[in-house]
């Protein structure tokens, strides 16, 4: 009996500004992708910026585990009609399959399973 094993898929993480994105990398942390991509924009104003800045750097303090890291940062707020597709094409010239979260997303263990079965 042959048994498939699964290998981890890429996450993309899109990040704003949010605090609770600790908790969404809680969880990416536990599952240990091989690659992660971060897509963030930027500050609508210079208060604002200074909250995403932080997030980016709360983000790259997660990221303990032996993983390629992979970064679209915006200087400037495009808003996330503009970021997301933008930095999701950046990503699949990269990659073929991810899984796509959003800083305000806390995954379970087993949506991480379910995305590595029907991708």
């Amino acid at each position: 009996m042959q048994i498939e094993v699964q290998k981890k898929v890429p996450v993309v993480l899109c990040v704003y500004n949010r605090a609770i994105v600790s908790r969404v990398l809680e969880e990416i942390k536990k599952y240990s992708p091989p690659k992660i991509f971060i897509i963030s924009d930027g500050g609508k104003n210079e208060e604002d910026f200074k909250k995403c800045i932080e997030i980016r750097r709360i983000v790259e303090s997660y990221l303990d585990w032996e993983c390629k890291v992979e970064k679209f940062y915006s200087d400037v707020n495009l808003g996330c009609d503009v970021i997301i597709p933008k930095g999701l094409d950046w990503v699949f010239t990269l990659t073929d399959k991810a899984i796509i979260l959003e800083d305000d997303c806390v995954p379970s263990q087993s949506f991480f399973s379910f995305c590595e079965f029907v991708l």
